[in-house]
């Protein structure tokens, strides 16, 4: 079972392809990758580099990542929103820019299938390819009886679409499973409006949307029976269609302020705001300036109070808060100066694919960044000593190990019977690695001769588990995935009971 990890940086403007010294990114209407790729190539990606409150210094694009609520499930579901500036004209279930997991969906065209992502990053695939087909990243679209199923290595989940009513050249996505099969359903009605999931503990949760099906408020049901409900976040909106306030469940408030969609500033629940100035008023403006201040009232953090911000005209204070960055772009050039609040510099050097290929940082020191001309994957970097580290991979784009310097380092291979061997040639141990059919981890061969052996149920949860020692422990878990039952190998047991939330 793997709940996935968060990460944020920048992104970039192309497609797959446009490595340092290759060509540059594509948005190609085939199988291969389309705008926005889940590396750190396309922008819209949560790949590369960000300076300041997350801005990608190539493409000038803000980003946030919010997690709302999480709830454990043999897949755990976690609800995480994001909001982009360069979507900033487009409305969706959280307004203008903004999006969230559980938001794929999928477009028939004449010629191509266009997958769109839980963070607006666009997919396409050929219609003429048939099915099933592979893009660049490793994505596999399948037709099914149902409508379409696609599957993504890097998470190892399936996401499946079913067509929507009232038109059927839209899918929306109606399910998310991993390879234990456990299913997370998304309901929408027949225009496409969300309006319920279940997690894969059979748990439901309840959706209202507004006039224009925007989300405006989800609660879980907090009994076995579906009697009594919660509500864990709301969402509250302005007459421009904007999502102004967030509102978690214990009365937490987080509020947004824009102009024409663009995002200039959030505010935290303990009122410090976070804001941004950028070069233009559409989709397409860079931020110029990020900071952190809390606006009408001073910071107790600092000893010295900031000068208070202008009531109108342009705010040239020299400092305005903490994560202060100001930054100077060369579009034409892929190139930008970020200097931060005491006047350092740091330099980026990008590509059309809109990823970092070079930073020197303020005091000279030069990190650089290789690509595959194919994939778009990171293949070789570089760090102010001259450390040279070749990153290998394969053709999912799953690390395949490293190649240090001086020759040492690590790599991967798989065996014919699917044994996982690590070579690590810094120590010369050697360790291998058994699966299941669905890919939990059954055996673990180490370099010193102890092995370590692992059980599971149905959902893919460790019932058994044998250590180096050769001792056993046996774990049993509630419906909801709950560990239950700890039994050690002289007998003793540890028990544990769970609400209907976990």
């Amino acid at each position: 079972m793997n709940p996935g990890a968060f990460v944020a940086g920048g992104g970039g403007d192309g497609g797959g392809k446009g490595g340092k010294g290759g060509k540059n990114g594509s948005g190609d209407e085939g199988a291969g990758t389309g705008d926005g790729d889940e590396d750190a190539s396309g922008d819209g990606n949560d790949g590369g580099e960000g300076c300041g409150d997350t801005v990608c210094p190539i493409t000038g694009r803000v980003f946030l990542d919010v997690l709302d609520f999480a709830y454990n499930a043999p897949r755990p579901l976690r609800w995480m929103r994001g909001y982009n500036s360069r979507t900033s004209a487009t409305a969706r279930d959280l307004g203008h820019g903004w999006s969230h997991d559980f938001g794929w969906s999928l477009k028939v065209g004449r010629r191509k299938i266009e997958v769109l992502d839980a963070r607006a990053r666009v997919q396409r695939f050929s219609l003429k390819a048939g099915f099933p087909q592979s893009n660049a990243l490793g994505w596999t679209l399948s037709r099914t009886a149902a409508g379409y199923e696609l599957f993504t290595p890097k998470d190892r989940l399936r996401y499946e679409f079913r067509p929507l009513a009232a038109d059927p050249a839209s899918f929306c996505l109606s399910a998310v499973c991993d390879l234990n099969n456990n299913r997370t359903e998304i309901e929408r009605d027949t225009r496409g409006r969300l309006t319920g999931i279940v997690d894969s503990a059979k748990r439901p949760y309840r959706v209202k949307t507004d006039g224009h099906g925007r989300l405006v408020e989800v609660s879980v049901a907090t009994d076995a029976q579906h009697s009594a409900w919660m509500r864990v976040v709301s969402y509250v909106y302005d007459a421009a269609g904007d999502l102004v306030q967030v509102v978690d469940a214990e009365g937490h408030a987080w509020n947004y302020r824009y102009v024409n969609h663009l995002m200039v500033e959030q505010r935290t629940p303990i009122g410090l705001s976070y804001c941004y100035r950028y070069d233009g008023k559409t989709q397409e403006a860079r931020c110029l300036e990020t900071w952190g201040e809390y606006l009408g009232a001073v910071d107790p953090a600092l000893e010295q109070p900031l000068p208070p911000a202008p009531t109108k005209g342009r705010d040239n204070r020299p400092v305005k808060g903490i994560q202060s960055v100001r930054f100077d772009y060369q579009p034409d050039e892929y190139y930008c100066e970020s200097e931060n609040g005491r006047g350092a510099i740091t330099r980026y050097f990008g590509d059309a694919a809109g990823r970092v290929l070079r930073k020197v940082m303020p005091n000279g020191g030069v990190y650089e960044y290789f690509y595959s001309d194919e994939t778009g994957a990171l293949t070789r970097m570089s760090d102010p000593d001259g450390n040279d580290m070749e990153v290998h991979s394969d053709a999912q784009q799953n690390p395949m190990g490293f190649t240090s310097p001086n020759g040492d380092g690590m790599r991967i291979h798989v065996e014919a019977d699917g044994t996982v061997v690590e070579v690590d040639w810094r120590n010369g141990r050697v360790t291998r690695r058994r699966s299941d059919a669905r890919e939990n981890p059954t055996y673990v061969g180490h370099a010193d001769g102890t092995w370590e052996e692992y059980e599971y149920d149905a959902r893919g949860l460790v019932t058994a588990w044998v250590d180096r020692r050769g001792s056993r422990t046996f774990y049993q878990y509630d419906a909801m995935g709950n560990l239950t039952s700890l039994t050690a190998s002289d007998g003793r047991s540890e028990l544990s009971e769970y609400d209907y939330l976990g």
